[in-house]
C-alpha cells in the first residue's frame, strides 16, 4: 500500500465523516441564526414606539453576530476533521507495515544517499539496521520513520523523516485535501 493510497484511504472515510460534522454545524448555524431573528421580531411587538429604532440596532449587531458565531463553529467542524485526518495519516504511517516500511526505508535512503553519500544518517530505533547496512549511522532519533541525513561539515542538515514529509505533501496539497474532505463551499 503506498502512501498516496494511505492518503485517500484516509481522504474517503474523513469526507463521510466530515459531512456529519458540517451538516451538524450547519443545522447549529441555522438554529442560532433563527434564533437571533426571533428576538428582533419579539422586541418589535412588545414596544411599538421604540420598534424601528430596536430592530434595526439588533439587525445590525446580532445578525451579524449570529452569523459569525455561526461560521466559527463551522470553521471549528472543519479544523477538527482535517486535524483528524492528519492526525490519522500519521499514526497509519507509524503502523506501516514492516515489509513496506523496510522497503520504504531502503528507497529514501538510496535515493538520499546519492547526495550525501558522505553523511550522517540519523533514524528511529526501530529503523536503525537498515539504515546502518547501507550508510553511515549516526545515532537514533524520536520520528515516527524515515531519516535525517547530516552533511559531514555538519552545515546541512536534510530531514526527511515520514513526518516532514507528511507535513510538505500536506501543506502543499492542503487546499485540494480541504476541498476532497469539505467540498468546495467556501
Amino acid at each position: 500500500m503506498t502512501l498516496e493510497r494511505v492518503v485517500q484511504e484516509i481522504l474517503d472515510r474523513g469526507k463521510k465523516e466530515c459531512d456529519a460534522i458540517v451538516d451538524g454545524a450547519r443545522k447549529e448555524a441555522d438554529e442560532v441564526l433563527r434564533s437571533a431573528k426571533e428576538k428582533a421580531a419579539q422586541s418589535k411587538s412588545e414596544k411599538e414606539a421604540e420598534a424601528a429604532r430596536i430592530v434595526e440596532r439588533m439587525r445590525k449587531q446580532e445578525i451579524p453576530s449570529a452569523e459569525i458565531e455561526a461560521k466559527k463553529i463551522r470553521l471549528n467542524a472543519e479544523k477538527e476533521v482535517l486535524d483528524g485526518v492528519y492526525a490519522e495519516v500519521t499514526h497509519r504511517l507509524s503502523a506501516l507495515p514492516k515489509d513496506k516500511n523496510e522497503a520504504l526505508l531502503r528507497a529514501l535512503v538510496s535515493r538520499v544517499a546519492k547526495e550525501y553519500c558522505n553523511g550522517t544518517f540519523y533514524s528511529n530505533a526501530r529503523d536503525a539496521e537498515i539504515v546502518r547496512e547501507k550508510v553511515r549511522f549516526g545515532g537514533v532519533i524520536n520520528c515516527t520513520g524515515g531519516i535525517v541525513v547530516e552533511t559531514e561539515d555538519k552545515t546541512v542538515r536534510v530531514n526527511c523523516t515520514y513526518e516532514a514529509m507528511l507535513s510538505e505533501v500536506w501543506n502543499a496539497s492542503l487546499r485540494k485535501v480541504y476541498d476532497i474532505l469539505l467540498g468546495s463551499h467556501v
